[in-house]
């Protein structure tokens, strides 16, 4: 697995410029307390496609680790929690208002459709499962997804809520609601 040794070997090439040291800076401490688990590390939204709102947009990342990393109830254990925040902490996040990382496994939860080609970057290590490219029309499991906006069955007919980047359609942020005529 992937260690403090491996911080030289990471990859901010398709990061923003703005985020490119507090994405070092943060894959390091993921690295610290999470290396012999780790598979690999994928930044994604904003901080790598571009398009961040200063003072308001994260830094997304996606730790993917081995199983034996997580407890019984598929969590990291609180220590290596509390430790990894303590150390996070520690990083100046500005322009953006905070650092936001998941620990994963590397096999996807049930109904977990995988980053979205060209809206993720592989930090370091693997990514360990497909990615996968939203087919419009394809029914997700409470949306549909049409492109680059979505509607949920309990949305006013012709209302569509747009995905900000379509980051992970599966839990996608959205601008708001718009109707058009039909």
């Amino acid at each position: 697995m992937l260690s403090e040794k491996n911080v030289y070997d990471l990859d901010v090439s398709q990061v923003v410029p703005e985020a490119r040291e507090i994405v070092r800076a943060a894959a390091a401490v993921y690295l610290h307390h999470l290396g012999p688990w780790c598979i690999g590390v994928i930044v994604h939204g904003s901080a790598m496609k571009g398009g961040y709102i200063p003072g308001c947009s994260d830094i997304d990342f996606q730790l993917y680790l081995e199983p034996s990393a997580f407890t019984k109830h598929n969590q990291l254990p609180l220590e290596r929690c509390l430790a990894l925040q303590r150390d996070l902490a520690q990083i100046d996040p500005s322009p953006f208002q905070y650092i936001q990382g998941y620990a994963l496994p590397p096999v996807p939860r049930k109904g977990y459709v995988g980053p979205i080609p060209r809206a993720y970057h592989v930090v370091i290590g693997v990514l360990p499962i497909p990615d996968r490219h939203p087919i419009p029309g394809t029914i997700l499991p409470d949306r549909v997804c049409f492109g680059s906006s979505w509607s949920t069955p309990n949305m006013a007919k012709g209302t569509k809520r747009f995905c900000i980047g379509m980051e992970n359609i599966s839990r996608s942020t959205y601008v708001g609601q718009h109707s058009f005529s039909s």
